[in-house]
């Protein structure tokens, strides 16, 4: 067996999710001519159709320079699974969520750049699932701007825009994240483990909301520098919230 039976579970979870997400996008988006339409819900890479629509023309050069990026990463991963029992050591998950941080990241960002490349023939030079996030300097652009762009653009077409307060519309946006990812990576947890962490991914995602809000009204004057450490302690600090023993099983980083 490749994956163990709670990544099987994940996959077939997050793929429904897809779905609902492609068919929202498909029903509303007025931008995806009708000859798309059924050519994105069943083959288009991204969850929202406005994503395709920020790619471009790709040349030779850039096949190359996608593979000088993902080889490099799948080797990394290699060396990470192969050695998880060394890295992956503590037996406290919440401390290997901490040591998990830098593994997630290379994984999604890895996935995402081979989704690039695979969509170069049928669709053009997509932009990367991650946009260089340790350059974000607030929580707002951290969430909005460069991590996980694929969804990030589907929440801000079809959740966020449909409020006329900021406010409510990134509430509604962390909320129906937290919503979907407790159904991914919690529901799975319980199902094949018997664990119950219902209510950590709500917890991280509320923190994110309210990090959010102090950060829009009360940190508005405050220096560049103090922003940008305030915005990395609310996205790490609670991560074992997110990157919980869920996480940690489905993406195998934990020694069985």
């Amino acid at each position: 067996m490749i994956f163990s039976n709670i990544t099987y579970l994940y996959l077939a979870l997050l793929a429904c999710v897809g779905v609902a997400m492609k068919a929202c996008s498909v029903l509303t988006l007025k931008e995806i001519p009708a000859s798309n339409k059924l050519k994105f819900f069943l083959l288009g890479p991204t969850p929202d159709y406005s994503t395709l629509l920020k790619g471009r023309m790709f040349s030779k050069n850039d096949v190359w320079d996608l593979i000088k990026v993902i080889l490099p990463q799948a080797l990394l991963l290699v060396i990470i699974y192969s050695f998880k029992e060394k890295i992956f050591f503590s037996n406290n998950w919440i401390i290997n969520s901490y040591v998990a941080i830098i593994p997630f990241f290379i994984l999604t960002n890895c996935f995402g750049r081979i989704l690039q490349l695979l969509s170069l023939k049928d669709w053009s030079y997509l932009p990367a699932v991650h946009q260089d996030i340790f350059k974000s300097t607030s929580l707002k652009q951290f969430w909005g701007k460069r991590w996980n762009t694929f969804f990030s653009d589907w929440f801000r077409e079809h959740i966020f825009s449909r409020f006329s307060n900021p406010a409510l519309g990134s509430f509604a946006s962390f909320f129906i994240s937290a919503f979907i990812h407790e159904i991914i990576v919690n529901v799975p947890l319980y199902l094949i483990y018997q664990k119950s962490l219902f209510g950590s991914m709500f917890l991280y995602f509320f923190i994110q909301f309210i990090g959010s809000f102090i950060e829009t009204r009360l940190l508005k004057n405050t220096s560049l520098n103090f922003k940008t450490i305030f915005c990395w302690i609310v996205i790490i600090l609670p991560a074992p919230l997110v990157l919980n023993l869920g996480t940690l099983r489905l993406f195998m980083f934990l020694p069985h």
